[in-house]
């Protein structure tokens, strides 16, 4: 049988044998430590990829509550320029409204100064009227007393 390295170096088979299963045992530690760092990242693959669902649906969640946001944000522009076009015709409107105005007023007063003053009150007007009913409410009267005769 031919010489081993082991034996070639000087060491004793026993020896050899001692340092193999030291340099095993380290070599297997070092394999368990790393296999568990790769059970880890696999463990985290998945509930990355269980995830994936629930990210889908926050993201079809928002893109459809940003579409809602947006139909309301164009319809807040059309309101604010809306808003804001009236504002900017304030202006020109109570210029007409008040040109408008000065018309009328003038008219009034035209009228005012061709009322003449009228004699008399109004009490005395009531007083008037109401002689003239009682004498049409005797006039008929005796027409229908003389109809019965």
């Amino acid at each position: 049988m031919p010489p081993s390295p082991a034996n070639q170096r000087g060491k004793a088979p026993h020896a050899q044998r001692l340092a193999d299963r030291a340099a095993h045992a380290q070599l297997l530690e070092e394999m368990m430590k790393v296999k568990l760092l790769a059970d880890e990242k696999h463990k985290n693959i998945g509930t990355l990829e269980s995830s994936r669902d629930v990210l889908k649906q926050k993201i079809s969640d928002l893109s459809a509550r940003r579409e809602v946001l947006l139909v309301e944000l164009k319809q807040i522009e059309e309101a604010l320029s809306q808003a804001q076009q009236e504002e900017n015709q304030l202006p020109e409107t109570i210029k007409i409204l008040e040109q408008e105005r000065n018309v009328q007023a003038r008219k009034a007063l035209q009228m005012k100064k061709k009322l003449k003053p009228v004699e008399g009150s109004a009490d005395d007007d009531i007083k008037e009227i109401e002689e003239a009913n009682q004498i049409r409410l005797r006039a008929i009267s005796t027409i229908q007393a003389l109809l019965t005769i």
